[in-house]
């Protein structure tokens, strides 16, 4: 297993190019990342985090990525539309 550490950096060098390609949901962002990443994307490592619910590590790197983002404008949450898209 690869350390998930380094997969928020790359998650944030990769989702402005994944969205550039159209507004995704968190699942299709998931499904992207996994196949471009797949080495960082080991379902079987599980986050010990407080959220719920408690799913893959890997994953909860991907929305930290994406909050990252969001907060410096480069993408935005479409609330109703449940999508992530580029700014």
């Amino acid at each position: 297993m690869i350390d998930p550490s380094g997969l928020r950096q790359l998650a944030r060098k990769n989702l402005p190019g994944i969205l550039n390609e159209g507004p995704r949901t968190i699942h299709e962002v998931y499904q992207e990342i996994s196949r471009r990443l797949p080495k960082y994307c080991d379902d079987s490592v599980i986050c010990d985090c407080s959220s719920t619910p408690r799913g893959p590590e890997w994953q909860h790197r991907i929305r930290g990525a994406l909050q990252d983002l969001r907060s410096k404008g480069v993408v935005a949450y479409d609330r109703e539309h449940r999508v992530w898209r580029k700014e």
